[in-house]
């Protein structure tokens, strides 16, 4: 190492995937002595305090008048995006995409959010000092780059969207590996045009305006680091079945999977232990910050579920106050979702990449009910590689739930599967070793300059 410790600052967005799979590599760098900070607004940070993080504040300003915005819920304001978009419906993965064409989406989401930090990131980075900068965000405050220092970019959504090759899949899709490409080619000819295209525009759009001059790049959708990028996917998973992985470009880590933090001296307990019997199964249901705030599909799932003789961990997300749980169910707006997969038998999940990591890494099989972004990659995948099986969130039966469930959780094939799976990443390490490759990114470019 260039030094005993670094100094390593992320960047990444609002959303709770991004920031849970950067904390997860965060916690493992702290863990390794290092140094670590967040750029993060005032609503974000309690959740970095939380784990022991330092941070430098980003206040949420209008550059026209510099007068801080009213305080809103980040994620509540996301949910009502997702709903306008038609994410949280019942359209295909295509539909999902053409609807990307008729919003401000990208200005709505990753750039506006990046213009109103850039300046604000310049300053900091004048007076403060890092070894290492990680990025994980589709579009970034170009400042960012502004240090003569090394960056790394952090992929925590599907690989496929990393990997950017015409022998997988197009990203957002929901075609599995061994589907005709010939099937593929109207869904990549419109990812390019309304996803890919956006993304870059948007990135060029944010240097010019800040007078930087954007580094020369080749990569069809987000600005990749010539110096590392890292994503998340468990090697048995991985599609190097399918693609060569160039390892000087992309380095895999099994998970990012955060662990939670016990400051306050509380152990998570199951409230309805007392009442489980000797070979009773406990299942969590999840569909993250986004995929809960469909009301009525958690409804659905609560009432079919309140079928079955199993018991329910429950993330119930922000708008929880606006549905019940069942009596073989306990749940709350937030829960110790890595804790919790340490318990269960089985996860029902939405499909994103943090969770679906998560409970790989904890042995469990899933079951995936996909909506929108990576979640359909992962719900081919898992079938594909028999980690777990997949429904369609808005056409399923009830049989069909309750059906799923009792494979997941009565055939052997799925847990023996996922359990070695669980058993090779601890002996990997991957974590570590891509922290180690951090590292020695930081000495080179010490040495040389």
């Amino acid at each position: 190492m260039a030094k005993s410790s670094l100094r390593i600052i992320f960047y990444t967005t609002e959303l709770t995937g991004p920031q849970n799979a950067c904390i997860g590599l965060g916690q493992t760098l702290q863990e390794r002595g290092h140094d670590v900070y967040f750029f993060t607004t005032e609503e974000s940070m309690p959740k970095y305090q939380k784990y022991g993080f330092k941070y430098l504040e980003l206040k949420n300003v209008d550059e026209k008048d510099a007068e801080p915005e009213e305080s809103k819920d980040t994620v509540k304001e996301y949910i009502k995006l997702m709903i306008e978009y038609g994410f949280l419906a019942d359209y295909t993965p295509l539909e999902k995409l053409r609807s990307l064409d008729r919003m401000n989406f990208f200005e709505d989401t990753f750039a506006g959010t990046s213009r109103k930090f850039d300046q604000q990131i310049k300053l900091y980075l004048q007076k403060e000092s890092f070894d290492l900068i990680i990025i994980d965000c589709e579009i970034f405050p170009p400042s960012l780059l502004t240090t003569n220092r090394p960056w790394i970019y952090l992929f925590c959504s599907h690989p496929i969207g990393l990997f950017q090759s015409d022998k997988l899949p197009p990203f957002l899709s929901d075609f599995g590996t061994k589907s005709d490409p010939k099937t593929w080619e109207t869904f990549q000819k419109e990812l390019e045009q309304i996803f890919y295209s956006k993304v870059r525009d948007g990135q060029r759009i944010l240097f010019e305006e800040s007078g930087l001059v954007q580094p020369k790049s080749n990569d069809r959708f987000i600005m990749f680091s010539p110096y590392l990028n890292l994503y998340q996917y468990p090697k048995e998973l991985d599609y190097d079945d399918c693609i060569d992985i160039d390892p000087n470009r992309y380095v895999g880590v099994d998970a990012f999977c955060r662990f939670e933090s016990n400051a306050d001296g509380k152990t998570f307990e199951i409230p309805f232990r007392n009442r489980m019997k000797s070979g009773d199964k406990l299942v969590y249901l999840s569909l993250g910050s986004m995929g809960s705030g469909s009301v009525e599909l958690m409804k659905r799932l609560v009432q079919v579920l309140a079928k079955t003789k199993h018991w329910y961990l429950v993330s119930k997300g922000k708008l929880h106050d606006e549905y019940e749980l069942a009596d073989n169910m306990w749940g709350d707006k937030y829960v110790p979702q890595t804790t919790i997969l340490s318990m269960v038998d089985a996860a029902i999940i939405h499909g994103g990449n943090n969770g679906f990591t998560e409970a790989l890494y904890f042995g469990k099989p899933v079951l995936i009910m996909p909506m929108f972004y990576d979640q359909y990659h992962n719900g081919v995948r898992a079938v594909e590689k028999q980690v777990g099986l997949t429904l369609n969130p808005f056409r399923f039966e009830d049989n069909e739930l309750i059906d799923s469930i009792d494979r997941l959780l009565f055939d052997d094939r799925f847990r023996l599967r996922t359990e070695s799976i669980a058993k090779n990443i601890r002996q990997r390490c991957s974590k570590q070793k891509a922290c180690e490759k951090i590292e020695k990114i930081v000495k080179e470019f010490d040495d040389n300059n």
